[in-house]
């Protein structure tokens, strides 16, 4: 049995409230996260609430079966995965400069280079900063006149190199997508999904966390045939 040794714990999981922002599309309503008082402490001697919410709300899983029928469901992904080593990637000159940056293969290589050839089933977090817009809509959803999205994400090429060449177990991003905010396609999701592996959005605190060397522990509600779920995310350094 593995021991997980570690100094100090880094909440990575943004919050489950009414503010929650959301994919913005005509089937996502426009709070998706209701709460509803079933029980009070005056009435009944205990509290406790209904909750209604889409499986992809705040930080959240994105299950292979969420664009690729056959393959995992939630419930289904191998519990093991959810304790992984993780790496970092840092992007945040360069999307600081350009919202829409693709993390790509150079980025890859470049940071193997300094931190050494990244692990077999490692999780792998693109660092943006862009979750300090989580409690700015406007800026975290970045929207031209168009309805179009600018927000950073991995490049399909990058990620191809991830599963194929490191085997990952999965990769995650600060943002609403592991896309770009711009794609249409998405064809990042694809490719990870098509290999059964994982995605998750909308992390939050990486620039709290070393590059390499960490354990990561995200664990979701067993939705039984779930796409997707709200998750709690820790970092152990």
């Amino acid at each position: 049995m593995q021991t997980i040794k570690y100094r100090k714990i880094i909440e990575l999981s943004q919050p489950l409230d009414e503010n929650v922002t959301s994919w913005p599309d005509d089937k996502t309503p426009e709070k998706p996260f209701l709460k509803k008082i079933l029980s009070r402490y005056k009435e009944n001697g205990f509290y406790y609430n209904l909750i209604s919410f889409p499986e992809h709300t705040a930080t959240h899983i994105d299950a292979p079966v969420h664009l690729c029928e056959g393959k995992y469901s939630i419930d289904q992904i191998p519990v093991e995965n959810f304790i992984m080593n993780a790496c970092v990637i840092d992007t945040t000159k360069k999307v600081k400069k350009d919202p829409d940056y693709q993390l790509l293969i150079d980025d890859i290589l470049f940071w193997e280079k300094i931190n050494g050839k990244i692990k077999s089933n490692s999780f792998i977090i693109m660092r943006t900063d862009w979750s300090e817009y989580w409690h700015k809509p406007a800026q975290y959803l970045n929207m031209d006149n168009s309805g179009i999205m600018h927000f950073p994400g991995f490049s399909p090429d990058s990620v191809e190199f991830l599963v194929r060449e490191r085997a990952i177990c999965g990769i995650g991003v600060e943002t609403l997508s592991i896309d770009p905010g711009y794609s249409r396609d998405f064809l990042v999701h694809k490719i990870l999904f098509e290999n059964n592996k994982f995605a998750i959005e909308n992390l939050t605190n990486i620039k709290f966390l070393p590059l390499k060397n960490f354990k990561m522990i995200a664990l979701p509600l067993k939705i039984v045939e779930g796409s997707g779920s709200p998750v709690t995310v820790i970092g152990l350094i």
